[in-house]
């Protein structure tokens, strides 16, 4: 297989698009992982459906690298809005990708703390993961296009961690402590995973939710959200999907 780009999604309701877009039918399976393989636009690309979270982000993030190599490496998918200027359907780019949930609780309050990574004996502290800064450009390029009706295109902070995040407070708690724009559970892990096998990385994310879901409701009140939910992460994965597709086509690997 020539140099591929690499693709790492959650669920698989996020990769199905995108694997009828770029036309993969072959598929196998690796640990819990299930991959499909396949060319685009003359790129070779290898599509992982991960699992939910951190964990299984990062094993097929490792075993993606470890096997086919990637010249570059995206995690795609819906995330959850933190800033009040991220509306549904915007895309939202990674430029530094944080795990929120890493630290540790000290009388009643969260304390974040950094990353601890050995590079033999010398230890490095890492506040966050930088996606690759050519990769990030094009990304940007893509999204002067009018392709994407009026839906925005935001560059920032992504937090993730191992959690649903669905009331006000802990919204208003990661956009303040972070300056985040938006949450998932997966984003943060892939960049650490990258970062340690020094692959270029990128985290393209679709605004599916506000993150503020109120588990309270009743029932009778769940349906009619519920319905407009869905149909948000709807239009959230046809905008994730059609953003990596553009930035596929565009995407230089000599210069990565």
């Amino acid at each position: 297989m020539n140099a591929c780009i690499g693709l790492i999604a959650a669920m698989s309701a996020e990769i199905h698009r995108l694997r009828k877009i770029l036309s993969l039918n072959e598929s196998f399976q690796q640990s819990s992982i299930l991959f499909y393989r396949g060319s685009y636009w003359g790129k070779d690309i290898i599509l992982a459906r991960s699992g939910v979270g951190k964990v299984n982000a990062a094993v097929a993030a490792q075993l993606m690298i470890q096997n086919y190599k990637p010249k570059a490496l995206l995690c795609f998918g819906a995330a959850g809005a933190l800033s009040p200027d991220c509306d549904i359907g915007d895309i939202v780019l990674g430029e530094r990708l944080i795990q929120h949930d890493f630290g540790w609780y000290t009388a009643g309050q969260f304390v974040s703390e950094k990353i601890f990574i050995y590079r033999g004996k010398k230890k490095e502290k890492i506040p966050w993961f930088l996606s690759h800064p050519n990769l990030l450009k094009t990304a940007q390029e893509i999204g002067r296009w009018e392709v994407f009706g009026n839906r925005k295109i935001h560059t920032g902070v992504m937090v993730s961690g191992d959690q649903v995040i669905c009331t006000e407070e802990k919204r208003k708690d990661l956009a303040l402590r972070y300056q985040a724009l938006a949450t998932d559970m997966e984003s943060a892990a892939v960049a650490h995973v990258a970062y340690l096998n020094q692959v270029p990385f990128l985290a393209i994310r679709a605004i599916s939710d506000k993150a503020n879901i109120d588990s309270n409701r009743t029932c009778l009140k769940k349906i009619i959200p519920g319905l407009k939910a869905r149909k948000d992460f709807e239009f959230a994965l046809d905008q994730s999907s059609r953003f990596v597709s553009e930035l596929l086509k565009n995407i230089n690997l000599s210069k990565l």
